[in-house]
């Protein structure tokens, strides 16, 4: 189907908006570009059903993004901290939460943004994406710069982009589950768990013999050992060390079919590989269906396999030695499960 076709197709009906500021200065009575994206979406039929101001905090901006998904907004409209500034911190706040990135939105908006203002576009750290069957986009704080990407980028598209977001068969986008991302030092703390820096156990079997992400691991930059009250112990492995809260961390731990693999700072979302007999820290293999349903809110059509790992909104379901992602609408093969393994770990370790 056409690009064209699928506009046909998403319909005409508006989408349910919201419009969130950032700024630590502005106010619902001074904000002049929240207004103006609100009166352009309203005026496009979009229904905008909330506008609000957060402060320039990571914590506030990720809560207040997570609460208009869960209500139910198809569309959410950020405006404000997107620069270089120290202060700027839109785009690391909700990039932890995206579920699918939209890369040419940025890209796409800098190019626009270049022939307007010059080289100072490179300063623009515009982002778009989706969270679970929500699209969000990160706007400057510029009511000028608003306007372009609004009239250039989002208006044309954002029927078709909603309707590509939303699960098959589903006229409305359900309420997904989205956690505040914490860190990994709070996972050890939620664990009970004691790190002793500059040590290392034993790598899995498994992990040793596959090259792909052996490459991966031996680029951290420092490595540690993780204790558990229970008496397990997983090697931690972090990039760029674990010296930070806002390093990536992956604990490798023994478990069949390959290894147990976490995603410390993905927490409190449970993110890593699922073991054999359920002696693991998360999901037990057997229960396809259960799981798929928690985390993407529907089974897929085949619940045969075992659940291979969990990572936000979505399962990886192993059958065959074949491992398959399930999100909610459809299933996209990533190989064997060794090859699944490499691609996880890859995307762990810097996301």
């Amino acid at each position: 189907m056409s690009a064209e076709e699928h506009r046909v197709d998403a319909g005409s009906g508006g989408v349910v908006a919201a419009v969130v500021v950032i700024s630590s200065t502005r106010t619902l009575e001074t904000d002049v570009s929240g207004k103006a994206i609100a009166a352009a979406l309203h005026e496009a039929g979009h229904d905008v059903q909330q506008r609000v101001v957060v402060p320039d905090d990571a914590a506030q901006i990720r809560a207040a993004v997570t609460d208009l998904v869960k209500d139910g907004h198809e569309l959410l409209v950020l405006t404000g901290g997107t620069g270089p500034t120290p202060s700027d911190v839109t785009p690391e706040a909700i990039e932890p939460l995206l579920t699918r990135r939209l890369d040419g939105f940025g890209e796409l908006f800098r190019s626009l943004s270049y022939q307007q203002v010059g080289a100072a576009a490179m300063l623009s750290r515009a982002v778009g994406g989706l969270i679970g069957g929500a699209v969000i986009f990160a706007l400057p704080g510029s009511s000028k710069a608003c306007a372009l990407a609004l009239e250039a980028l989002i208006l044309p598209e954002v029927r078709h982009l909603v309707h590509l977001a939303r699960p098959s068969g589903v006229d409305a986008v359900p309420t997904v589950k989205v956690e505040h991302h914490a860190g990994w030092r709070r996972a050890v703390s939620d664990l009970g768990g004691e790190v002793h820096l500059d040590r290392r156990d034993e790598v899995p079997q498994a992990i040793e013999k596959l090259a792909s992400v052996r490459s991966v691991l031996d680029t951290a930059g420092e490595v540690g050992v993780l204790t558990l009250p229970g008496g397990q112990s997983y090697t931690l492995w972090g990039f760029p060390d674990l010296r930070r809260d806002s390093s990536k961390v992956l604990a490798v731990g023994w478990g069949s079919p390959l290894a147990e693999v976490l995603a410390l700072h993905r927490h409190p979302v449970h993110t890593g590989t699922c073991i054999d007999e359920g002696h693991g820290l998360l999901a037990g293999r057997s229960e396809v269906a259960k799981v798929a349903v928690e985390r993407t809110g529907r089974p897929p059509a085949d619940v045969a396999g075992a659940v291979f790992a969990v990572a936000g909104e979505a399962v990886y379901i192993e059958r065959g030695g074949a491992v398959a992602c399930w999100d909610g609408a459809k299933e996209r093969d990533l190989g064997t499960a060794k090859q699944a393994l490499a691609t996880l770990v890859l995307e762990w370790s810097s996301r």
